[in-house]
């Protein structure tokens, strides 16, 4: 939590965020869905999106309620072969 979410006083200075000591906690809760078409047995291709909410000490960050957001998306496609 520390690392990603604390904003020292050089920190402040650089980007006009209050400073914040993050401590531990719990972190954050994440969900998903994915999707695939079966080409062949080898081909593969897909899209997914996965949502993480972000809690505690992260979502009081300055980095997070300034600048950012506690809800977080991630979506992009995907391809795969096997052999």
């Amino acid at each position: 939590m520390d690392a990603y979410f604390s904003v020292t006083p050089e920190d402040s200075l650089a980007s006009g965020l209050n400073t914040y000591k993050a401590e531990a906690g719990f972190r954050d809760a994440r969900g998903w869905v994915t999707a695939m078409f079966h080409f062949n047995p080898q081909w593969h291709v897909g899209a997914g999106v996965m949502y993480s909410g972000l809690y505690s000490e992260a979502s009081d960050s300055p980095i997070v309620s300034v600048r950012g957001s506690s809800n977080q998306w991630v979506f992009g496609p995907m391809g795969l072969f096997t052999w």
